[in-house]
């Protein structure tokens, strides 16, 4: 309980600094931020991009918003040269991959800030707002032992291992299971952040494994949304304890419905909110505290699921 009232205490704290930032300022037109968002069939991609384009219009900046394709690295690049043709004054991203973090570096050499959400790709020189994804799988890893009893075999869908997020959801929940659960047979699988991916991942690894499986691990929560029908299938939810990662409305409201036992939540809409706050400051000259802002993380679970929606702001989303 002590841990869940300092994330409600973070949680407070980013939010009023939100507010009270956007309330500081109502006209910054000759400042033009752009943003490069991830794909729009991601449904935790749809929420940070809320909180980009709600900044944008409460803090009044000449906003310019491309979208590209997750894992992309061409459209990536191509959005990326659009935004600095057009003159913007910093630019706001997510989900780049370690490929394009010369063209970031450049970037910023030419005095361009840029500011990292949710994903760092590794550049040097760029602002991020997001989370510790390594010590988020961390705590996952462990609802996920106490859950199964710290035996049986995991099903682990990883996202894609050529970005930083994608290694750290991994390296954290295997490594940490691996030391407090070295029982338990942990059963690797990369998506790619691809949702067909991961069922046909899952359906495999289920079948390899005559079904004796203990848990399911998703790194991201459009895996999470594509293994439910599969365990529904197959008369495992409930038995199969199935974790996911984003916190995303649909994810959220699956658990609702009693299909999915955990989520690692991130504050998607702050996220995003608070990466054009942080761009602003930087285009303003004003002081940054720190160059990496870490947003706080919790362990979803059906007891918290209806206060931790109303505190992340996700009422609109779950359905």
């Amino acid at each position: 309980m002590a841990n869940e009232a300092k994330v409600q205490e973070e949680a407070e704290e980013v939010s009023d600094a939100t507010e009270e930032k956007a309330e500081e300022t109502a006209d910054n037109s000759d400042v033009k931020i752009g943003y490069i968002s991830g794909d729009l069939t991601n449904q935790g991609w749809l929420i940070i991009n809320d909180g980009v384009q709600n900044a944008a219009k409460d803090l009044g900046v000449d906003f310019q918003l491309v979208t590209t394709t997750t894992g992309d690295v061409g459209s990536f690049l191509n959005a990326f040269e659009d935004l600095q043709n057009m003159g913007c004054d910093a630019i706001v991203f997510g989900g780049a991959q370690v490929e394009v973090i010369d063209a970031i570096e450049k970037a910023v050499a030419a005095g361009i800030p840029c500011v990292e959400i949710d994903t760092p790709s590794g550049a040097e020189g760029t602002y991020t707002i997001g989370i510790s994804n390594y010590d988020a799988a961390v705590e996952g890893a462990k609802w996920m032992a106490e859950a199964i009893g710290n035996q049986g075999t995991v099903i682990c869908l990883n996202g894609s291992q050529s970005m930083v997020s994608g290694q750290e959801r991994r390296n954290g929940f295997v490594e940490t299971m691996n030391e407090i659960a070295p029982d338990v047979e942990i059963f690797e699988a990369d998506t790619e952040w691809n949702q067909e991916n991961a069922l046909n991942a899952c359906e495999d690894a289920l079948t390899s494994l005559n079904n004796e499986v203990a848990g399911v691990y998703c790194a991201w929560d459009g895996g999470t949304v594509a293994v439910v029908p599969v365990l529904e299938q197959r008369e495992l939810t409930g038995k199969v304890k199935l974790l996911g990662f984003d916190g995303a409305a649909d994810a959220l409201g699956l658990m609702k419905e009693g299909k999915v036992d955990a989520d690692v939540g991130q504050p998607l809409y702050k996220m995003g909110y608070e990466g054009v706050v942080t761009a602003l400051k930087v285009v303003r000259g004003e002081e940054i505290d720190d160059a990496a802002i870490k947003l706080p993380t919790e362990v979803i679970v059906p007891e918290r699921i209806d206060a931790y929606i109303e505190e992340a702001g996700l009422t609109d989303y779950v359905k």
